[in-house]
């Protein structure tokens, strides 16, 4: 192999590796928002349980 190629497959190599971690970064942020909306919709959740609760009880008063 010469040089030259050599030189090319090395480029392409980083070019790949830049675009594996670009690609870990958008799925690790993608990731992140998930578990956020997982987290809101379990509070949101909680909300709605403890105002059945209030409603249940306030209504067999």
């Amino acid at each position: 192999m010469n040089l030259n190629v050599f030189r090319q497959v090395v480029q392409l190599n980083e070019r790949m590796n830049n675009d594996n971690d670009r690609l870990v970064s958008e799925f690790q942020a993608v990731v992140s928002r998930l578990e956020a909306g997982r987290e809101s919709m379990m509070r949101n959740a909680d909300k709605l349980k403890s105002m059945r609760r209030y409603r249940s009880a306030s209504s067999s008063l």
